[in-house]
């Protein structure tokens, strides 16, 4: 049987790297945040072309933390695709909202945003870029800002995706990402971030995955959680992340190199 993912051949041959991974990690000794996670998240927020980027422990608390963030909660509802992991509908019932389904669209397999139920309860709409199939969501967000409505993204199999100039990710008030191990960027375990641009939402978002610490580490202003990307996961993506880099540009420039090539094969050059 071919696996639909072959993770352990992954593995094997990226084994210096993980090794390289593992051994900075001890020359360091730094385990939890510090500065790979420091360098993780300004690289990732380059990468997609965002202000900021907050790593935390895994997708689905990328997406629950944004809530809350948001204050969004009992009483408010939250638009989600009907089809779509089961983490982007936990993540609402966590906080203690209400999720309303919308079907999807056949082509792009993301939800249909021509005639969303929106009520005066609406808060937020959740969209998912599933497959890796980004969708342009510049109209759907001006629309849902002149209503005060945010428009958060699950991009959690976005990766690199792009369109319309923009990065899946980007379009919304935040880009929810997860770095489970099958994903396009993936850890060597659980993790997960979220993108912004606003910075408010960024510091918060800060301080709720760290127990809801303030300005130091033992000054607790609101009630968090512990939801922090560890300093393993985040050298083995910094490692992912120079890897995509380079193929997502060895992509763009194989269709010159070929033409190149032919031509030189025409001419006999």
């Amino acid at each position: 049987m071919i696996p639909f993912f072959d993770l352990q051949s992954k593995l094997n041959t990226q084994k210096s790297g993980i090794l390289d991974v593992v051994s900075e990690l001890v020359r360091s000794g730094v385990t939890i945040g510090g500065e790979p996670v420091d360098k993780f998240e300004k690289e990732f927020s380059r990468y997609l072309g965002s202000n900021n980027f907050v790593g935390v422990g895994n997708g689905l608390d990328a997406l629950r933390l944004t809530l809350i963030a948001l204050g969004i909660g009992p009483g408010d509802e939250v638009i989600v695709p009907a089809f779509t992991f089961i983490a982007t509908w936990l993540s609402v019932t966590q906080c203690g909202a209400t999720p309303i389904p919308v079907d999807v669209n056949m082509q792009t397999a993301g939800m249909s945003v021509s005639d969303l139920p929106i009520t005066s309860k609406t808060r937020a709409v959740i969209y998912v870029h599933l497959f890796g199939i980004a969708e342009d969501l510049t109209s759907l967000r001006s629309s849902l800002d002149e209503r005060g409505i945010h428009l958060i993204e699950d991009a959690a199999q976005a990766h690199g995706a792009s369109v319309a100039r923009k990065m899946a990710g980007t379009f919304g008030v935040a880009g929810c990402f997860s770095f489970y191990p099958t994903k396009n960027l993936g850890a060597l375990g659980d993790g997960g971030g979220i993108a912004t641009n606003n910075p408010i939402v960024a510091e918060s978002l800060k301080s709720l995955r760290s127990y809801g610490s303030g300005k130091s580490k033992y000054d607790h202003e609101i009630a968090g959680w512990n939801s922090r990307l560890d300093s393993l996961q985040a050298l083995y993506l910094s490692f992912q992340l120079l890897k995509m880099w380079k193929m997502k540009l060895g992509r763009r420039l194989q269709p010159a190199i070929s033409r190149r090539y032919t031509l030189m094969k025409k001419y006999d050059l």
